[in-house]
């Protein structure tokens, strides 16, 4: 079974690809419509997984095997299904890779896009994979991010785990966690992601030198002082790129160093990679970043220290979401408590992991919950980095005892329960939203239609900020991301008269201003609750109304102006959006 299972899941797999209707996505996503042959090849995956796990002379390279297996099962599912690019998030990180490659600079001045704009390490490193490569933009490869990133955290990881447990059943297993518990949508194209895995690389690097230092005899040699300086030279640009690439990830690069270097793990390697982390931060933000921090001071002051709602802004925000939503939300809530209490329980019942770099590194995040909420996501953001940690004191607490044989026994049957059930936890919130992160091919077309036939200068007024290829050429035009911005009596007028807001909405700025309507804005909209059903209907009769001019439609899409227009502040721009 051991050796059987991964292939015949693959098989099984690839098959359930085959029979998937995208067009029947509905509240629940990717959830509702993946077929029973997916979740029986995934069921057949971690019992072989589970079956291997406990055979002593499993080669390694089969432990690997089922990993990537796993990874491509949950990560390359929706990239093979959907063709397009996933999460409005990412469009603009592609918007904003065009800019650099059009320009060769960032444009610090844009509002919209300050953060990523001076944070640009990320961006820089595509744009010139994207020149090299012959490309004409990151289109081309960026659909395959969250397969892309998971599997090169594998090394960082193993390099992490080694320096805790000799034991390859802790180690794979932990591996094997550490992804089904993963489910926070932080691996795909983005500088997150990137910065994610220089922060495990920069963490196993320290681990492991740490442990070498550690584990000398007295009459042993200390490494020579060259040895260390050649490793910190090696692990300052890793701290440079990311520093240069993400606000949050230095912060708790930082601490997790911090962490661990107030306690046993504390050695030359670590203490100049905190130095140079800790320096480097600074400068970055003092320099470079000084505009936005300045910019946005208010408002990190003002969550600095409200531990309760940075904590618990995901629930709040469901508070008024759809009924599916709110059980999603509940979901992944009760998914991140487990691993939490069970990582708890493994230092309550195994003293010695009280002190372990496990341990450290689980609390190390915990700071950033009280400093700020991070656009109301910084308990996923902590939870993604103590997670390494976390699911380590996991499998340390399901791992049976040697001396009780009757306990292994056990762990044959609960150890694979506990798999599944955290990858049924998995599929809830990361599948569970597809209706808001999947782009048909009609909506792509509309925006590149709308793109390439609107002036220079014009407003691109979008219902929602979820849609493919916002912020695309925004050095042309400004753009508005409408019901997420407006509250008060502004939408009791649209909530009561959608059409006369809109054609307000499409008047104040004084320019030619186009609205976009997408079948994702409507799945965002209904699942979060923007806006009554009964307003969301009235949006239909607007390529009736002889106020509006439909410019673009399709079944995925709506595109509409005012039937008079300003006229334009600029000539129009001749070329398109690129493919």
């Amino acid at each position: 079974p051991a050796y059987a299972a991964g292939p015949a899941a693959l098989i099984l797999w690839l098959a359930a690809l085959t029979r998937v209707d995208l067009h029947a996505m509905g509240a629940y996503g990717l959830l509702a419509i993946l077929p029973a042959l997916f979740w029986i090849a995934l069921v057949l995956l971690t019992l072989g997984f589970a079956a291997a796990l406990a055979q002593p002379g499993i080669r390694t390279s089969w432990l690997l095997a089922h990993v990537i297996a796993l990874i491509a099962m949950l990560h390359a599912t929706p990239t093979l299904l959907y063709g397009t690019l996933r999460y409005a998030w990412a469009w603009k990180h592609i918007a904003v890779i065009d800019y650099l490659l059009r320009h060769n600079a960032t444009d610090p001045s844009n509002s919209q896009l300050s953060a990523y704009n001076q944070w640009p390490g990320f961006f820089t490193l595509n744009a010139q994979i994207v020149r090299l490569a012959g490309l004409r933009s990151a289109l081309g490869y960026a659909a395959w991010g969250p397969p892309i990133n998971n599997l090169l955290m594998i090394a960082p990881l193993v390099l992490i785990l080694r320096t805790m447990t000799r034991d390859r059943r802790v180690l794979w297993g932990t591996i094997w966690l550490f992804y089904s518990c993963a489910w926070t949508g932080q691996d795909y194209f983005a500088p997150q992601a990137f910065a994610l895995t220089l922060f495990l690389a920069i963490i196993g690097v320290v681990l492991n030198r740490a442990a070498a230092h550690r584990d000398l005899t007295p009459d042993q040699p200390r490494a020579p002082r060259a040895g260390n300086a050649v490793w910190i030279l090696l692990l300052a640009p890793l701290v440079a790129a990311i520093d240069s690439s993400h606000q949050l990830t230095p912060l708790m690069l930082v601490l997790a160093l911090a962490v661990l270097a107030v306690t046993r793990y504390r050695n030359p390697v670590l203490l100049w990679t905190l130095a140079a982390a800790v320096a480097l931060t600074l400068a970055w933000d003092g320099t470079v970043a000084a505009p936005y921090i300045r910019n946005n001071l208010s408002s990190i002051v003002g969550s600095f220290g409200n531990l309760d709602s940075n904590a618990t802004a995901p629930l709040g925000a469901a508070a008024t979401a759809s009924n599916q939503q709110q059980v999603i939300a509940y979901v992944d809530t009760a998914a991140a408590l487990a691993v939490a209490l069970l990582a708890i329980a493994a230092v309550l019942i195994h003293k010695n992991l009280r002190r372990s770099s496990a341990w450290m590194l689980t609390l190390a995040p915990l700071p950033m919950l009280a400093a700020n909420n991070y656009g109301g996501e910084v308990i996923f953001r902590v939870y993604l980095f103590a997670l390494p940690g976390a699911v380590y004191l996991n499998r340390r607490l399901l791992l049976p005892s040697s001396a009780r044989p009757w306990t292994a026994r056990v762990h044959a049957l609960v150890f694979p329960a506990f798999l599944l059930l955290l990858l049924a936890a998995f599929a809830v919130p990361y599948y569970g939203k597809e209706s808001e992160n999947y782009f048909p091919p009609g909506e792509i077309t509309a925006i590149d239609y709308t793109y390439s036939t609107a002036p220079h200068g014009s407003i691109i007024v979008a219902a929602t900020g979820d849609y493919p290829g916002g912020n695309l050429y925004y050095e042309y035009y400004e753009q508005i991301s409408w019901l997420d911005q407006i509250s008060g009596p502004q939408r009791v007028l649209v909530e009561r008269h959608p059409l006369d807001a809109l054609r307000d909405e499409l008047t104040v700025h004084g320019s030619p201003a186009y609205f976009i309507l997408t079948r994702s804005q409507i799945a965002e909209i209904q699942t979060a609750g923007l806006l009554p059903q009964a307003t969301l209907d009235q949006f239909e009769n607007v390529t009736t109304s002889p106020e509006f001019t439909v410019v673009y439609r399709d079944a995925d899409a709506i595109v509409v102006t005012l039937t008079e227009q300003p006229e334009p502040q600029t000539p129009p721009r001749p070329e398109g959006i690129p493919s």
